[in-house]
């Protein structure tokens, strides 16, 4: 059992401590966790390609299921797919044919929501590109800043450079717009000016 487990343990390549656990018979006393833990580590050998994975655990009387094949073709396609260079909404396309966009975790979702906003693309192709992906993080923008306590030249500056002001509905603008006429640190004549920057109208203006 000591022997066995010195084998299970051992920091040979995979491939080596396959075959010491054939020729030593000790692969026949091991456990079928001890058997499922070394399928593992085999599926985990980045050095093996996938038919000598095949191979070495054939030997062992293992052999790898369909819903596994299925998984490392998936986990494939959805590095292939994060690495290449098409175009962000070919990648998004992509993703969703291959269902990779369901297996993907939360830290990967959130990794490429950013490249999406950080693309080279118009506000509302990241809106729609989002929408398809439903990541909704994005439209809280406009939301955030409503309420930010940033001073309101400064958000009308972010607003027109990030282009949410061109997606914001009428709700958030009229909302957006109160702000602007309840400000009393702004003088008339400032709001007139971002009334015209927004394209408000200025017939709402004192």
């Amino acid at each position: 059992a000591r022997q066995k487990d010195n084998m299970f343990m051992s920091g040979d390549p995979v491939g080596v401590r396959a075959e010491k656990l054939l020729e030593s018979n000790c692969w026949s006393l091991a456990t079928e966790d001890e058997k499922q833990s070394f399928k593992g580590s085999v599926m985990a050998d980045g050095s093996l390609s996938m038919a000598e994975k095949q191979k070495l655990l054939e030997g062992l009387g293992l052999e790898i299921s369909k819903e596994e094949l299925a998984a490392i073709e998936q986990a494939k396609a959805k590095t292939s797919i994060f690495s290449s260079n098409k175009p962000i909404d070919k990648q998004v396309d992509e993703l969703l044919q291959t269902g990779s966009w369901q297996k993907c975790s939360e830290m990967e979702k959130e990794g490429f929501a950013n490249r999406i906003l950080a693309a080279n693309i118009s506000i509302l192709a990241k809106k729609e590109l989002l929408e398809k992906l439903g990541i909704p993080e994005f439209m809280n923008l406009m939301q955030d800043m409503v309420e930010s306590d940033e001073p309101l030249e400064q958000r009308v500056e972010t607003l027109m450079a990030s282009g949410v002001w061109e997606i914001a509905t009428q709700a958030e603008r009229d909302a957006f717009k109160q702000q602007i006429l309840q400000d009393s640190d702004l003088s008339n004549e400032r709001k007139e000016e971002m009334f015209m920057l927004l394209g408000l109208p200025e017939q709402d203006l004192p």
